[in-house]
């Protein structure tokens, strides 16, 4: 059981630590240079722990459902990037109705102006959505499945 909480910290900490390097290669500010460090000390910590408790305990490291384990972090991975991409989309809206990122035509339709995508959330979108797709029909065909048979 400590071994899969461990694990389960772990790849929840390297998460966040990803999310934080994204945030500071795109928006540049300290604090999340800052944060991204303190999160790979963590990440050291937390494996230097999950090692030592490997070595002492190799029971617990047997009693671990990965099963369990990869459909929780698919699901995990899958909703974060689904709200990632809900936020993109809610932000392109937002500027659509921005009258600074159209114009209008001779006869009076709306032109939307250069800008009103960033090319990095272009890229964003266009990077997550095959690990959206996969991650998504991986979480959703084990609920299924588990409603069928009953276990994962």
């Amino acid at each position: 059981m400590l071994a899969t909480i461990l694990l389960v910290v772990l790849f929840v900490s390297f998460f966040i630590h990803i999310v934080f390097l994204a945030h500071y290669l795109t928006i540049k500010e300290k604090k999340f240079l800052v944060r991204f460090i303190v999160t790979a000390i963590i990440n050291v910590l937390l494996m230097t722990l999950l090692s030592i408790v490997a070595f002492k305990y190799p029971h617990e490291i047997r009693k671990i459902n990965i099963r369990l384990l990869l459909w929780a972090l698919s699901g995990l991975i899958f909703f974060f990037l689904l709200g990632l991409k809900i936020v993109i989309f809610m932000r392109i809206y937002r500027r659509s109705k921005d009258p600074e990122y159209y114009h209008l035509n001779y006869f009076g339709k709306k032109v939307y102006n250069d800008g009103i995508i960033k090319k990095s959330e272009f890229l964003i979108m266009m990077a997550s959505t095959p690990f959206f797709l996969f991650l998504g029909a991986y979480f959703v065909a084990k609920i299924i499945n588990y409603f069928r048979t009953g276990h994962l």
